[in-house]
């Protein structure tokens, strides 16, 4: 599996709007029927964890892994806060991403949050 390493690795995202600020969905996201249960919700939480590949890597939001793959982190009381939902409301939606291939999702222990790699499996509905 092949993984995300920047905005910019989706066509639709040039540099320029990756460095607008601005929170990007990818549209296949949006027009493909086969994302349809993601609903807005789903759609939401992608749109976070792609965001956070905007940030610097700094091993705590962002980092690589030993065969140099970039993650995301994201503790799930964050994600509970920014969706607005409960941890179980958070867990399912992460669930579908991860039957849509959108991500993989590694334990780290130790009290850590879960390391999130983005897969390019998008790149496939363009």
């Amino acid at each position: 599996m092949k993984y995300l390493s920047d905005l910019s690795d989706i066509p639709e995202f040039s540099s320029a709007a990756t460095d607008s600020g601005q929170f990007l969905i990818p549209r296949p996201i949006i027009d493909n029927p086969q994302f349809n249960d993601l609903k807005s919700s789903g759609i939401f939480l992608y749109m976070l964890l792609l965001n956070r590949l905007r940030g610097a890597v700094d091993f705590e939001l962002k980092g690589y892994d030993e065969n140099g793959n970039t993650f995301v982190c994201y503790r799930v009381e964050e994600l509970m806060e920014a969706l607005q939902s409960g941890e179980s409301k958070v867990i399912s939606l992460k669930k579908k991403l991860k039957n849509h291939g959108l991500i993989e999702e590694v334990r780290q222990g130790s009290n850590l949050p879960n390391r999130i790699y983005l897969t390019d499996e998008i790149l496939n509905y363009y």
